[in-house]
């Protein structure tokens, strides 16, 4: 009897250490799926951050590029006006140059006529003055007529 009550206590030891072992290996299990459920937690936080940097990323390179492209625009529109500037400008001096030019020449020929004019006219009081002192010369030496 006390044999028998031995292997009952052993059996009872047994299953007993058995279902510790179960409850450890249930315990293992669920801590191994709670490690894994949080480190798929951290790999997703982790894609989603990196995403979300990658986002960033490319919102900062294309506001990069617009602002490159603005200034681009600017400045070649700032070019655009300067040239336009530069060429009113070259206009306007030609125009006046050009309208000087013709002012000067128009003076010399007005001036041109004035002295060929004043030169004529001095020529022909200066004849008209010879011709009447060759008349007087001429008259003063004919004798009068008594005839």
């Amino acid at each position: 009897m006390n044999h028998l009550l031995s292997s009952e206590e052993d059996a009872a030891a047994v299953e007993a250490v058995a279902a510790a072992a179960t409850v450890a290996t249930v315990a293992a299990v669920a801590a191994v799926a709670a490690v894994a459920a949080v480190a798929a937690a951290a790999t997703v936080a982790t894609v989603a951050a990196v995403a979300a940097a990658a986002a960033v990323a490319a919102a900062a390179t294309v506001a990069a590029v617009a602002t490159a492209a603005t200034v681009a625009a600017v400045a070649a529109a700032a070019t655009v006006a300067a040239v336009a500037a530069v060429a009113a400008a070259a206009t306007v001096a030609t125009v006046a140059a050009v309208a000087a030019a013709a002012a000067v020449a128009a003076a010399a020929t007005v001036a041109a006529v004035a002295t060929a004019a004043t030169a004529a006219t001095v020529a022909a009081v200066a004849a008209a003055a010879t011709v009447a002192a060759v008349a007087a010369v001429v008259a003063s030496l004919s004798p009068p007529c008594t005839e």
